[in-house]
């Protein structure tokens, strides 16, 4: 099998040219297939090349008795049916490829494609043509189904006095206007932040400035009515012109200490009453 004649082998092995011979006998009962090995490695030692380069081929071989229903091979055909067997379906591949003006590895590639295709989907892929098939129906379907709710949405934008050109505009303008409101709110957030915290100023300002001042002025009085009092509380004492200042000690401390001492100016208050109420009786 190696290529060496009957003589070789006798002289390497050390036994008779007739014992070669019965063994080589025996080989070709036993297989059916031994003369043609025998004429391929011949054939390769006379090319210059070793039994090891036939071995991818004894593989494919294998290969093809294991495909042996698929390519139509029965058990009782030899190497070279075989090898026509699958030499037909290497030139079947071909003429298909050319047909479709498809290169061979693309064709081999789609394969592989489609084989994956029907493992991830879980069927055979015997059933892959059924079910893209049907795959291909449910979209026809979906499309028709698009289709119809593209003419009753066209239909009802007419109805509604507005056109498709609007509403694609509108479309279009979405991401500006979710934008525009996302910034929106954004502004609207730090708007209330800034009132909350300028109502908080406003407090601190209440209380740290307006309400003292609120306290100084409660004690305001108009200058114009002070310097008329002045004016006609002053008097001539000793040919002296005296007169009397309500700033000093000032009309604040007088009426704290009419507030604090009213026994010590009764007959002042009560004229102050008769005159308060004269006063308001007048202007109701």
């Amino acid at each position: 099998m190696h290529g060496y004649s009957r003589d070789e082998i006798a002289k390497h092995t050390g036994i008779g040219a007739g014992t070669v011979s019965g063994i080589i006998q025996q080989c070709r009962r036993d297989d059916a297939d031994f003369d043609l090995l025998r004429g391929v490695a011949v054939e390769l030692r006379n090319r210059g090349m070793g039994v090891e380069n036939f071995a991818p081929l004894l593989r494919l071989k294998s290969l093809l008795e294991e495909k042996e229903v698929l390519l139509e091979i029965s058990q009782n055909d030899n190497l070279f049916t075989e090898y026509k067997k699958f030499e037909e379906i290497i030139i079947t591949i071909e003429v298909l490829c050319f047909k479709d003006n498809m290169p061979v590895d693309q064709f081999f590639e789609r394969v592989r494609d489609q084989s994956s295709l029907a493992d991830n989907l879980g069927i055979s892929i015997g059933a892959l043509p059924s079910y893209l098939m049907h795959f291909k129906r449910n979209i026809e379907k979906q499309k028709e189904e698009i289709h119809r709710l593209r003419l009753e949405t066209e239909n009802e934008v007419q109805r509604r006095g507005a056109t498709m050109n609007l509403l694609r505009e509108y479309e279009s303008n979405k991401p500006l206007i979710e934008s525009t409101k996302n910034k929106l709110e954004k502004v609207t957030k730090e708007r209330d932040l800034c009132k909350k915290e300028l109502n908080y100023v406003r407090e601190q300002y209440q209380r740290k400035v307006w309400e003292p001042k609120k306290e100084e002025y409660k004690w305001y009085a108009d200058p114009e009515e002070v310097d008329k009092a002045e004016k006609e509380l002053s008097s001539e004492i000793g040919g002296d012109h005296y007169i009397f200042r309500l700033r000093d000690p000032g009309l604040k401390e007088i009426i704290l200490d009419l507030y604090r001492h009213p026994s010590k100016y009764v007959e002042s208050i009560r004229k102050a009453i008769d005159t308060y109420d004269l006063g308001h009786r007048q202007s109701a």
